[in-house]
């Protein structure tokens, strides 16, 4: 066990095609012995000449000689007969002869029933899980379209709904994907995981986040969530700060594309100086979140990460009250040169 434990971690083969080829296995082992049951009748029953056989039987169908048949040709006939036994198909061309035989058929019908729902269950079964989250995605629309028809919502907002659905594909296969199967490594592994899918990135883009040391990069991309926003909506990001990763959004008289920050002064504690002003999404836009108190939680882990922060904030608070007493001096100043 231990042997193909290490054998599938060094490969990485699907578990779908090891139980294909598990089940195709069994099936083909039963299939043998099967066939040697029927061949040691068919050639047996030639020592007797008033014994009965199914090899006769055929012989006299076809009008062969019984006695030109060889071990090859009397396997092959006998493969034939239990693969029709097991697929149902059943020409009758060879058909068993005799009370004997007729019971020992009557238990291959069985025997070989179970076997090929065995192979159908597994087949079936390989074919659902070969996207699981696609299988979960399709019930997800199917349950959204009946909550939407039970509550009577109109046709356009329907629309939409489902339009954002499938718009936000990528997103929730994203969440499901790091809820299920990166959960399971451990923390180290889920890190350097999402450094190579393009993580450290998004760390990049916001300013206080670049160059940190490894350590803390590696914990910090995994509080990084997807999320997807509709046409018309506004950001309401109070307590994170975001990377845009796709679309685009207006704000402040610009346009917010690929890689711009959304968020960036939620380092302070003060709402009043925070910016009040929210970006509206111009269509369906993509961002990586990621939130103060998740944040936080990596400055308790990483000390010199703290410090970081802690001086960032210091100079936000700093920049924040010059703009506010250059504010309240009228007169004296332009708004080009207080920015």
């Amino acid at each position: 066990v231990k042997l193909c434990d290490r054998w599938h971690s060094r490969i990485g083969t699907s578990y779908a095609f090891l139980n294909i080829c598990k089940c195709a296995v069994f099936t083909l082992v039963a299939l043998h012995w099967l066939t040697c049951v029927w061949g040691f009748l068919g050639m047996s029953a030639l020592v007797s000449e008033d014994l009965p056989s199914w090899l006769k039987l055929y012989a006299v169908k076809t009008q062969a000689d019984v006695d030109s048949f060889g071990l090859y040709e009397v396997y092959n006939l006998s493969m034939y007969f239990c693969a029709m036994t097991l697929t149902g198909v059943g020409f009758g061309d060879v058909s068993p002869s005799g009370q004997f035989e007729v019971q020992i058929s009557t238990v291959t019908m069985f025997v070989t029933g179970f076997m090929w729902a065995w192979v159908i269950a597994n087949v079936v079964n390989v074919v659902n899980n070969l996207d699981a989250y696609f299988t979960h995605f399709q019930k997800l629309n199917d349950d959204l379209n009946t909550v939407m028809e039970s509550r009577g919502l109109t046709q356009s907002l329907q629309m939409r709904a489902r339009k954002h659905l499938h718009e936000a594909f990528k997103v929730h296969r994203q969440r499901h994907q790091q809820n299920t199967n990166i959960r399971a490594l451990s923390p180290g592994l889920q890190g350097e995981i999402a450094l190579q899918s393009g993580a450290d990135q998004v760390c990049n883009c916001v300013w206080y986040l670049r160059d940190v040391d490894p350590d803390v990069l590696v914990d910090l991309v995994n509080y990084f969530v997807p999320e997807m926003y509709s046409p018309a909506e506004f950001i309401l990001h109070k307590q994170a700060v975001s990377v845009i990763r796709r679309g685009s959004c207006w704000f402040k008289g610009r346009i917010l594309v690929r890689d711009s920050i959304i968020g960036e002064d939620m380092l302070l504690d003060s709402e009043y100086l925070r910016d009040a002003i929210f970006p509206k999404t111009l269509n369906y836009v993509e961002v990586m979140t990621l939130q103060r108190e998740d944040l936080q939680q990596v400055c308790q882990k990483f000390p010199e990460m703290a410090q970081i922060r802690l001086a960032l904030r210091r100079g936000f608070i700093f920049y924040s009250r010059q703009i506010r007493v250059l504010r309240s001096m009228p007169g004296k100043f332009t708004r080009e040169e207080i920015r």
